[in-house]
């Protein structure tokens, strides 16, 4: 322990190597006591410990600071990051500015460029896109696709994501990805802005959004939660585009009505629907209350239709999609309604389904619970919800229930283990967002995704475009085939040892086994979305100037020197 007593009220503080046992800088305290993270295990034979305080206030409010051993903590940092020394002088050695963190080199966070893996994730997204592509469709191999998809009474099903290398759409994890990115967009919007890529992000984040309208039907009370069938769009291996041209195939459309349990894939399109109202209120208000409207009305229907909607709906959903509950997805659905309404019938909602008992296994398509759980306690600041998500957070890190590779990557499990480690990492940074954990869980989230990027044995980002070395033949049908007019593509293209003709920017990979080693696998939406806000959470701290720092930087190159 050490406490860090100031002649004045401290506005900002960041630390390294250490967690703020008291004191807050929202309450304008003067006194914080802090204690240092256990991070070393070998007994007795412990290196010195060194804690390293930034103290961030305007330059004409200098500030002395005393910690319990009279060790003079006068290197103040201003409100646009230059550093006053002890003359009052300014000191640029750190070359400091708006936006940098004098304490990033090359040594560590910034030889993985945050914004350039955020700007590929996009295009991953837009690379699946189903229906009519607008004029400004990025991705050239891609074309109009599926255009006659409806419903049983000639609705129009055209939009949305395909799920993965597949033409499905499966709207639980399309709506939970949407979700995942509408949440990263609302907390970190500053992100997408220093990137350049807040409109790319609206026009992405929307195509979701407009089939999600479509498929609800509030007259009717009608959800439609899935267009294909798993088994007859699985063996067809070409183009999108090529569905119904070369061998005409059957798309049915499922939907949930009132006689059918429903919970759960409406119940998070309802989140993902009220999520989208927030993030476009001050963007296009008109289209925010119509997405808001849905999202009442079909949480509505959801919480009406108790049950899972592989049940009886969409049994087609259950081969591809099992759920296993439908409270969580409630939970989260009702607690975005209560931040986009503030009616406190929704945070009741959201409290009586959150399930407080066993520790989330994954944050995930399937199982919601741990962000719900990190909502309401940011809403309600209780303690009950934070000890829920540190508890998932610590089970993740080393010495925690999840595996861990020789090489340092929190392994979940064999499909799609980057998936599970991507959403763990946004869970973290949302948890340092709310107050939660601080640098331990910053310094954490870097080391996992700096491994998604190429630290690793392999020296290969598992981002598909990211860097130099990365795979180039992941199953995904669109991007195996070659251009038209070229012969209609078959299985004798994905069976190819070479490259696929288009590169898939932007695609996260399943990743790893539990060895480090790597063999092409899957794509799909909902790799990317945790991965790609937890990108922007990590963009966001560098913005801030918060990203960790550690008085050795290798610590967080020790992955790439693991021993195998």
């Amino acid at each position: 322990m050490a406490t860090i007593t100031c002649d004045k009220p401290i506005k900002q503080l960041e630390i390294w190597s250490a967690s703020v046992v008291s004191g807050n800088v929202k309450s304008d305290s003067s006194v914080f006591v802090v204690r240092n993270e256990d991070l070393f295990s070998d007994g007795d034979n412990k290196p010195p410990l060194e804690i390293e305080v930034v103290i961030r206030m305007p330059t004409e409010n200098k500030v002395n600071c005393l910690s319990e051993t009279s060790a003079i903590l006068d290197m103040l940092t201003t409100t646009v990051g230059t550093t006053t020394s002890p003359n009052g002088n300014p000191d640029t050695s750190s070359n400091s500015q708006p936006g940098s963190h004098p304490h990033v080199t090359s040594e560590n966070s910034v030889e993985f460029n945050y914004s350039e893996a955020l700007t590929l994730s996009i295009l991953f997204f837009d690379a699946q896109r189903s229906g009519v592509l607008p004029a400004n469709n990025p991705i050239p191999w891609r074309k109009d696709s599926a255009v006659s998809d409806h419903g049983d009474n000639g609705e129009d099903l055209t939009g949305g994501w395909y799920d993965a290398g597949d033409h499905v759409k499966f709207n639980l994890p399309m709506a939970s990805s949407a979700h995942v990115l509408s949440w990263g967009l609302e907390r970190w919007k500053d992100a997408y802005q220093s990137t350049g890529q807040l409109e790319m992000m609206y026009d992405m984040l929307k195509w979701p959004l407009d089939y999600f309208l479509k498929c609800w039907n509030p007259n009717t009370q009608e959800y439609y939660a899935q267009v294909g069938n798993g088994k007859e769009d699985h063996r067809y291996w070409g183009r999108p585009e090529d569905m119904s041209k070369f061998r005409p195939m059957w798309r049915p459309a499922y939907k949930c009505t009132t006689n059918d349990t429903c919970s759960d894939v409406a119940g998070e399109t309802a989140a993902a629907l009220a999520s989208g109202a927030m993030v476009f209120k001050d963007r296009n208000a008109t289209y925010s209350q119509k997405l808001l409207s849905a999202a009442k009305s079909l949480y509505d229907f959801a919480k009406g239709n108790l049950g899972t909607y592989d049940t009886t709906a969409v049994q087609d959903a259950g081969k591809y999609y099992h759920s296993n509950s439908y409270g969580d997805e409630l939970c989260t659905a009702a607690v975005e309604l209560y931040k986009a309404t503030q009616d406190s019938k929704y945070l009741q909602d959201a409290i009586s389904f959150f399930d407080s008992g066993m520790r989330s296994w994954a944050f995930s398509w399937d199982d919601k619970n741990v962000q719900c759980a990190l909502i309401i306690y940011r809403i309600l600041g209780d303690g009950q919800y934070k000890s829920h998500v540190e508890d998932f957070i610590r089970s993740y890190m080393p010495g925690g229930s999840v595996q861990q590779t020789p090489c340092g990557l929190a392994w979940r499990s064999g499909v799609g283990p980057l998936r599970y480690t991507g959403n763990a990492v946004l869970i973290a940074l949302m948890a340092v967002d709310a107050g939660i954990g601080g640098t331990q869980y910053k310094t954490w989230a870097m080391k996992q995704i700096n491994y998604m990027l190429g630290d690793n044995k392999q020296n290969m980002s598992y981002q598909i475009g990211f860097g130099t070395n990365y795979p180039v033949k992941p199953y995904h049908r669109a991007s195996s085939c070659p251009d038209p007019p070229s012969s209609p593509c078959g299985w004798d293209n994905i069976n190819s040892h070479d490259p696929s003709p288009h590169i898939l920017q932007g695609a996260l990979v399943g990743g790893p086994d539990d060895k480090d080693v790597y063999t092409d696998t899957y794509v799909a939406c909902d790799y990317n979305a945790g991965f790609q806000s937890a990108l922007a959470g990590l963009i966001h701290l560098e913005n801030n100037g918060l990203l960790p720092s550690p008085a050795d930087p290798t610590q967080m190159h020790q992955i790439k020197n693991c021993i195998t």
